[in-house]
């Protein structure tokens, strides 16, 4: 069964992740372009695509599974995903993984949100080479069943505690919303 489908719109495909654990890419008219990968043997169970706008970046996604573990994939251009990391982040399903970064930006590094049954929101900052991930922040949620992440605004920390949109060096803030038995809104700082 599906668990989450998501579009990458430079390619023209349907990326679809499973409760078998398999990563699936579709083209038009809903053809298969490659064999289902597997990423874990367990359910997958959230999904985020980066379609990074650059000649120096490619795609990638964020899955996240039932066993707590987000796995970094890269888009090959042959219709096909590699794995080039994972990492355990929750100690139960990941229900959702997001990201702050703009589309257009072509990163190193990407700041990597997610949040999970057991009530944490965990802030990472992971390598797309797959050389690095680190965990920057856990964050204990008053919010039950968190289930999904809407990241409201990011900004660059002025002297002062103000905050700059638009520049991309120095400490940030990360504001977002978590929703599952109700909203929080949550402001992370990060360096």
């Amino acid at each position: 069964m599906f668990s989450r489908l998501e579009v990458i719109p430079s390619a023209g495909r349907l990326v679809a992740i499973s409760t078998a654990g398999l990563i699936l890419t579709y083209g038009e008219g809903l053809i298969a372009t490659s064999e289902p990968l597997e990423v874990e043997k367990c359910g997958l169970s959230a999904l985020k695509l980066l379609d990074f706008q650059c000649p120096s970046t490619s795609c990638y996604a964020l899955v996240g599974s039932e066993s707590g573990w987000i796995s970094l994939l890269q888009w090959r251009r042959e219709d096909a995903f590699d794995l080039v990391n994972a990492f355990s982040t929750h100690d139960s399903t990941v229900t959702e993984v997001e990201t702050p970064q703009l589309p257009n930006e072509c990163p190193e590094f990407v700041t990597v949100l997610s949040v999970g049954l057991d009530c944490r929101l965990v802030v990472s900052r992971w390598g797309l080479a797959g050389t690095e991930v680190v965990t920057l922040q856990t964050i204990t949620l008053n919010v039950a069943f968190p289930q999904c992440i809407l990241v409201a605004a990011t900004g660059n920390v002025q002297e002062g505690g103000g905050s700059e949109s638009d520049s991309k060096m120095g400490d940030s803030n990360i504001e977002c919303l978590v929703a599952g038995c109700g909203l929080e809104s949550v402001v992370i700082h990060v360096h």
